[in-house]
């Protein structure tokens, strides 16, 4: 296990840079540093991951399953009632989730910013609870490749969240985002390769 920590080469490390990993049983002298830091800005938190999926299943279908909104949102824990506003263009989500003691529901608006066919697509999604006093922005790049017979699924995500919900610290919220990323890997995996 491992813990990620922005301060590593040095103190005037910058916060916003990615966070870089050491493991979880040594001590990181900087982390007084970054509840300091995140308490100074409002409690604002950035947790950056990385994620890669093989599936036994083609490209296409894969590609496919990305844009059928039904499918993809069953996978994602905690979301529900997505709509399609322009297909391809812009979606609406609500994530509903238990982090800490906290109860959040994010109304979502989803805009792609960028795709290119049976390749990648970039998206922002951002949404506020206001009952929590939180909000989030959540920086989404898929990547599609091919290995051997399988198709290869990179995801990178950056996520924003200001307000109570970043009170709790990063391994909190790192932790919940690892557990919900697994999930969805694993419930992606199942569905594609039940269909190949």
């Amino acid at each position: 296990m491992v813990r990620l920590c922005p301060f590593r080469g040095g103190p005037t490390a910058n916060i916003d840079a990615r966070f870089e990993p050491h493991p979880a049983s040594s001590a990181c002298e900087f982390e007084p540093l970054l509840i300091a830091k995140e308490k100074k800005e409002g409690q604002a938190l950035i947790v950056r991951f990385e994620k890669e999926i093989e599936i036994k299943n083609s490209r296409q279908k894969v590609w496919d399953f990305i844009w059928d909104v039904d499918r993809f949102i069953a996978c994602i824990p905690g979301c529900k009632e997505a709509q399609t506003v322009e297909p391809g263009k812009s979606y609406t989500a609500t994530i509903v989730e238990k982090v800490g003691p906290f109860r959040v529901e994010f109304p979502m608006r989803i805009e792609v910013i960028e795709s290119e066919e049976l390749s990648y697509v970039k998206a922002l999604a951002s949404g506020s609870d206001n009952r929590v006093g939180s909000r989030m922005k959540v920086e989404l790049d898929v990547r599609l490749s091919d290995i051997d017979q399988r198709t290869r699924v990179s995801l990178v995500a950056s996520v924003d969240i200001l307000g109570k919900l970043a009170a709790l610290g990063h391994s909190i919220i790192k932790r919940k985002a690892d557990q919900n990323m697994d999930e969805f890997a694993q419930a992606v995996k199942q569905r594609l390769e039940g269909e190949s």
